[in-house]
């Protein structure tokens, strides 16, 4: 079926069953590779490559972390664009998969001698993260725009279950593989150029397999919006503003604790930390988790179905913080907790991640979706760049503080700190935002 709307009667042309079969098969079957990009590029290799082989302090980890963050900016653009021209495919295919092969300059990095000019690679390589996530936040915030025309609403929820148990055994699979690598080639930095560079080709073929995908422009407004009016449009619909509001403070209070996990874990116990190796990090903070979640994920998606999203991120959220809470009283001597930590997690992370999608996908209205989820991004975005930032200030203070108290337990890292204040946000957010969620689907 062709599908090239006329200039003046673009919202009659719909996708065949043909089409939306085909469409949903490429998209689960492409998720894997970019499930796997994600497994290298926010699991163990880049933290440790951070972290061990160069090494940075937690100040300087937080400011390269956050600039990916800084880049949602971009978002506002990208959503200008496709509101502008109803087009998204060909900034998403064109633009937004910059984001992917970019990572192959890390690759290289990797490979000069990890000891020289540790100042300059670290500024080299926050530019890479931000430069590729404002290339993926441009092109990519029409995706959900794009997606959402062919995904049926009546099965959203059960799809992007199904879709993302795939996407975690490839990243579980993935993750299974760096672990291994970094176990015995940790010291190496051809290791982690072979695992950037493998990563940049993984997430360059998610796209690729998009491209049999049709696309039908979405109806152009007579009157295109403004740069402005992107920006104010969603906060003044209610049910964006309370959706935004918990989900951007949720943002800040998980992005100020989740980086520096990985920091506690790898700290030697001289420093107060686990001293875990890369791949015992590995299968704590990635790999079980992900094996809980593929097999919790339908479970999520097939409750938003049936429930809405209030419960579902209620139940979520309030779980995953209970959980998060364990982590204010792990320490050397108790080196079983953080296992428990990985298996309850999984259980909880899935409805907290879905219901977001849902929301992308077919929470706010047909009209200007864009421009909703251009805003949803960009709250998410801000609040996770100043949460990462806020962590690695608030832990180099701890660290020259911590010393000076006596009475503290002597396991206490000066990560503890930032364990609780991150917990005690979340029990507010929970107390204060969730509550005025809206118990049902946005009105069409």
């Amino acid at each position: 079926m062709q599908h090239e709307p006329s200039a003046t009667q673009p919202g009659l042309l719909k996708y065949t069953a043909r089409d939306i079969r085909k469409s949903l098969r490429l998209l689960t079957v492409s998720w894997p590779f970019g499930a796997a990009f994600r497994a290298i590029m926010d699991g163990a290799a880049y933290t440790a490559f951070l972290t061990t082989y160069l090494p940075i302090n937690d100040t300087s980890f937080g400011l390269i972390r956050a600039a990916g963050w800084a880049a949602v900016i971009f978002l506002v653009l990208g959503s200008y664009v496709v509101e502008r021209t109803g087009h998204a495919k060909r900034y998403v295919i064109g633009i937004a998969s910059a984001e992917r092969y970019l990572w192959l300059i890390v690759a290289a990095i990797a490979l000069l001698p990890a000891s020289q000019h540790v100042g300059l690679k670290s500024w080299l390589i926050a530019i890479v993260a931000f430069t590729s996530c404002a290339l993926g936040s441009f092109g990519g915030v029409g995706w959900h725009v794009w997606v959402s025309g062919i995904v049926p609403r009546a099965i959203a929820g059960s799809f992007f279950g199904l879709r993302s148990r795939w996407g975690i055994v490839s990243m579980v699979l993935t993750s299974l593989g760096v672990g291994v690598l970094l176990h015995f080639y940790g010291g190496a930095g051809w290791a982690y150029a072979l695992l950037f560079g493998l990563a940049a080709v993984m997430g360059t073929v998610e796209f690729l397999l998009w491209l049999p995908i049709p696309e039908i422009p979405q109806p152009v407004d007579p009157h295109p919006p403004t740069l402005v009016s992107v920006l104010t449009l969603p906060w003044r619909h209610p049910y964006f503003r309370k959706y935004a509001s918990f989900y951007g403070c949720y943002a800040f209070a998980v992005a100020m604790m989740g980086p520096f996990i990985w920091r506690y874990c790898f700290d030697s116990r001289q420093h107060h930390g686990l001293g875990m190796s890369p791949f015992t990090a590995q299968l704590v903070l990635v790999i079980i988790p992900w094996i809980m979640m593929a097999m919790t994920a339908s479970f999520w998606g097939k409750a938003i179905d049936r429930h809405g999203l209030k419960p579902v991120i209620v139940v979520s959220s309030l779980g995953l913080t209970l959980v998060s809470a364990l982590w204010i009283v792990t320490h050397p001597g108790i080196l079983w907790l953080p296992w428990l930590i990985a298996v309850l997690s999984g259980l909880f992370m899935p409805g907290y991640e879905q219901v977001l999608e849902y929301l992308l996908l077919k929470g706010f209205p047909a009209e200007r979706r864009a421009s909703y989820n251009a805003g949803l991004h960009l709250v998410t975005g801000i609040a996770g760049m100043v949460g990462v930032v806020c962590g690695g200030l608030l832990a180099q203070y701890w660290q020259h503080q911590l010393p000076e108290i006596a009475w503290l337990p002597a396991w206490v890292s000066h990560y503890h700190p930032l364990f609780l204040a991150s917990v005690l946000l979340r029990v507010a957010i929970s107390a204060l935002l969730a509550p005025a969620l809206p118990a049902r689907a946005c009105p069409r």
